[in-house]
């Protein structure tokens, strides 16, 4: 009879690979000094994931799930449609800002998963983007038909082009990703809003 996965194991190797993807991107990263980092035989390593790709989408995985939880916990404050977007959004640039050299790596591989990752970025993307949805239902200033599944699918857009830039250091701050992403948010909701 096979062992059950041991979590503090698997998130240890996964808490090393982070350190890696931190100190040199995806070319720091090898199976062997996982092992060598988190204490354990190669095998051990080996046996939970196939390759480096499989490490690095184990841990965008883990670490969007914990931002999504994070956010969905606290929820989205702001009364207007355009603040609680940006108020997301804010999160999410600054959990990418925190280290920039992993974020580039995991949006990298986000953005070319193959399956399996592929299909868990998707559901883990459409769950966020549903819930963000339900979120701008209190939204006072979109006009009751507004179809808010579409405002959220039409934001991760705007969002996405804006978190690579911030990424990659064509924005340098979070304030710089908000200042580039309020207005194109201020046009796309503009017919959309209710009218006095």
């Amino acid at each position: 009879m096979a062992r059950p996965r041991d979590p503090d194991l698997d998130d240890r190797i996964l808490r090393c690979t982070r350190e890696l993807l931190g100190e040199g991107g995806l070319a720091a990263v090898s199976l062997a000094e996982v092992a060598r980092r988190a204490g354990v035989g190669r095998p051990t390593v080996y046996r939970r994931y196939a390759d480096v790709d499989a490490l690095a989408m184990a841990v965008l995985h883990a670490d969007l799930e914990a931002s999504f939880q994070e956010i969905m916990a606290r929820g989205l404050r702001a009364p207007t449609a355009e603040g609680k977007l940006l108020e997301s959004a804010r999160h999410f640039f600054t959990y990418y800002a925190r280290d920039r050299e992993v974020s580039r790596a995991l949006l990298q591989r986000s953005l070319f998963a193959r399956p399996p990752w592929a299909e868990q970025f998707a559901v883990q993307t459409w769950a966020f983007l549903g819930w963000l949805a339900d979120e701008l239902a209190s939204a006072e200033d979109l006009r009751p038909e507004v179809d808010r599944s579409l405002v959220a699918q039409a934001y991760f857009g705007f969002y996405l082009s804006v978190a690579i830039a911030g990424t990659t250091g064509m924005l340098p701050d979070v304030e710089a990703q908000i200042a580039l992403l309020r207005p194109v948010l201020a046009q796309h909701l503009e017919g959309l809003l209710v009218r006095d």
